[in-house]
């Protein structure tokens, strides 16, 4: 993985609609530990990773269930 891959990949993949932000947020935050650890295991010296900004997730809407249609 090169850091052009780390640093411009996230960036592109919002463009294609495959995946909910919060999709892609857990995937790069599980990328950001990954390359801390290699960091703190010195195969890496420095993390490609870092200052990776999250995406914004827009408003969320819950849909929870009213009283009168979840019953008993």
């Amino acid at each position: 993985m090169t850091t052009f891959e780390v640093r411009d990949g996230p960036l592109q993949l919002p463009e294609t609609g495959e995946h909910a932000p919060k999709t892609l947020n857990n995937a790069l935050a599980f990328l950001v530990a990954a390359m801390n650890g290699e960091v703190a295991d010195r195969l890496l010296p420095s993390s490609p990773a870092i200052g990776l900004e999250r995406l914004p997730l827009g408003h969320l809407e819950r849909d929870w269930p009213r009283p009168h249609e979840t019953g008993r």
